[in-house]
C-alpha cells in the first residue's frame, strides 16, 4: 500500500508499507526506475530535492518511518539513518519539507525539527 508521493522535475517517488522506495520517470511510468529498500519500517511521508543526474536517478529523499528518519540518494541507491537529536531517536515525522536552510520535519510529539543535510 502507497503511503506518499512526491515528485520533482520528471522524476516520481512513491513509498509505503512494503519499506520500498520507488523512482518513476513520469514520461513513461509502465515500471519503475529504481526500487530501493529502505529497511526502517513502513514508509510514513517523505520528501525529495532534486539533484544534477538522468530522470528518477538524480535526487536526495527524505524518508520518515516509525523508526526514526534517513536520507536515500537517489543516484548511488543509497540509505543513511540520521543522526537524530538527542532524546528524540525514535522521533516520527509526518511532514518533511525541504528549504534552503535544511530539512524541516513535522514530529508526531508535535515538535518541529530543522536537520543539516548534504547531498555528498
Amino acid at each position: 500500500m502507497v503511503t506518499c508521493v512526491d515528485a520533482f522535475a520528471n522524476t516520481l517517488l512513491s513509498a509505503g508499507i512494503e519499506k520500498v522506495l520507488f523512482s518513476w520517470d513520469v514520461r513513461n511510468p509502465s515500471r519503475p526506475v529504481t526500487k530501493i529498500p529502505v529497511n526502517y519500517g513502513a514508509v510514513l511521508k517523505m520528501s525529495a530535492s532534486a539533484t544534477s543526474g538522468p530522470i528518477g536517478e538524480n535526487g536526495i529523499v527524505a524518508v520518515s518511518s516509525m523508526k526514526g528518519l534517513c536520507i536515500v540518494r537517489l543516484q548511488d541507491q543509497s540509505v543513511v539513518k540520521m543522526i537524530q537529536i538527542p532524546g528524540r531517536e525514535k522521533a516520527a515525522y509526518h511532514d518533511l519539507q525541504w528549504t534552503p536552510s535544511g530539512l524541516w520535519g513535522a514530529a508526531d510529539d508535535g515538535m518541529i525539527d530543522r536537520f543539516e543535510v548534504r547531498s555528498a
